[in-house]
């Protein structure tokens, strides 16, 4: 029994360990395994995660026809979105996300979701500060073909949106924010528009950076730049503004010019916007 006992005992191990290096394979290597993580997340860490049409494995990459996120004031839905990154670097304590791309993505806000509900939120930048992950977090390339945001039956539009990124132990840097920005249809252009003979502005294309350290109010830190070409007017505008916020609010330097009325240059030390008028106003 004891000579049995010797022989078997080691068949048993090898198969275990031939089990143990097999489970973590299935899972990063496979379709299904990928399911399996996936509905693992949704059920334990992130509840409202769904997802259809997946292909591709954890390790190489994912594939989706449809991913969406569904909270009680927030829903958001990605078609045909694609995703690859680096797990060599999460031994470094790193997300490192090589591409993130989609066809389409919705945002759906709930009535009163959003910062405008707060009358403390008025400001153009919320008075809030990034918490630090413990992690890094480097997003490398995300580009979405459009971009819809939708409050209360009202959609905005964004194409050809662009994103670097990279959220540090201590700084959050945005690389490059690139995109269009849809405002009108210029084939229904507004009464006032109309009555008035003014053009009207119907797309925004801009491109900015941004940083601010973490842990620290953005509205006493921030630092953004960036451009932005404005289509609609009687001639192309174009934009440039610079912001170095500290603790005595958020200097901004604007410069315009194209368009002979539009052509100026601005500097004020803040800036918060009521009824879409904007006005000079200190962030402390």
């Amino acid at each position: 029994m004891r000579r049995f006992g010797k022989k078997i005992l080691p068949g048993v191990l090898a198969v275990l360990v031939v089990v143990l290096l097999a489970v973590p394979g299935w899972l990063l290597g496979t379709r299904s395994g990928a399911r399996m993580v996936l509905s693992q997340l949704s059920a334990t860490v992130v509840p409202g995660l769904a997802f259809d049409g997946l292909r591709g494995c954890v390790w190489k990459g994912l594939r989706f026809s449809r991913l969406s996120y569904r909270s009680d004031t927030l829903e958001v839905a990605l078609e045909e979105a694609a995703f690859t990154w680096s797990p060599i670097a999460l031994g470094e304590r790193t997300l490192e996300i090589e591409t993130l791309t989609a066809e389409r993505v919705t945002v759906e806000l709930a009535t009163g979701a959003d910062m405008a509900s707060s009358v403390e939120s008025k400001t153009l930048v919320p008075a809030f500060a990034l918490p630090t992950l413990g992690w890094e977090v480097r997003a490398k390339d995300l580009s979405v073909q459009t971009l819809e945001v939708v409050r209360d039956r009202v959609r905005q539009r964004v194409e050809g949106l662009r994103l670097k990124l990279v959220y540090g132990r201590e700084q959050a840097t945005l690389e490059r924010l690139a995109g269009r920005y849809l405002v009108a249809d210029t084939s229904t252009p507004t009464p006032t528009a109309q009555s008035q003979g003014q053009s009207q502005v119907t797309s925004v294309t801009f491109d900015l950076s941004a940083s601010v350290p973490l842990e620290t109010p953005v509205t006493h830190a921030l630092s953004l730049k960036g451009e932005a070409n404005i289509t609609g007017l009687s001639e192309p505008t174009k934009a440039t503004f610079n912001i170095a916020a500290d603790k005595r609010g958020i200097p901004l330097e604007l410069n315009l010019s194209g368009a002979a009325r539009l052509a100026s240059s601005l500097r004020v030390d803040g800036l918060a916007s009521t009824n879409g008028a904007i006005r000079p106003q200190a962030f402390r």
